[in-house]
């Protein structure tokens, strides 16, 4: 065997082994070349305050309530639409929203809004931000609902 079959080989054994969806494989009769390419996603958890800034400057983003229906229709933010994560089709729901593009997600306090974030980023969402304290801390800062 000589010492290019060698590296070829070993090439194929790296490329068998990375496992990772995002990762690009060229083989040629000559060498193997593994790249990989890692998408970034950016969490941030941000304020009522801070939100309240984005929804005026944008009032069109991507604002998700993760509630059930029941506390949604108790109230809840201007132009949010509801995909309770509890509800089985969550990820068939939420994979319907843009993933490249920003998405602003709450709950109640910030439990179910951080488990969503967890779940989306595995579903290739790459910028999310999530409620600090929830609709709860909105409504302590004064802001209001519909």
């Amino acid at each position: 065997m000589n010492i290019q079959n060698v590296f070829l080989a070993l090439g194929m054994i790296v490329i068998s082994l990375s496992g990772c969806n995002d990762t690009k494989k060229q083989v040629t009769n000559d060498t193997a070349t593994v790249t990989t390419v890692q998408q970034k996603t950016k969490r941030e958890i941000i304020s009522s305050e801070k939100l309240k800034s984005v929804l005026a400057e944008s009032p069109n983003v991507q604002l998700v309530d993760v509630r059930t229906a029941s506390e949604f229709e108790s109230g809840h933010l201007a132009n949010a639409i509801n995909i309770s994560i509890t509800d089985g089709d969550f990820e068939s729901q939420i994979s319907k929203l843009d993933k490249t593009e920003p998405i602003y997600i709450y709950c109640k306090s910030g439990a179910r809004s951080a488990r969503a974030c967890n779940a989306m980023e595995e579903m290739g969402f790459v910028e999310m931000y999530d409620l600090k304290g929830g609709i709860t801390s909105w409504k302590s800062a004064g802001l209001s609902v519909e």
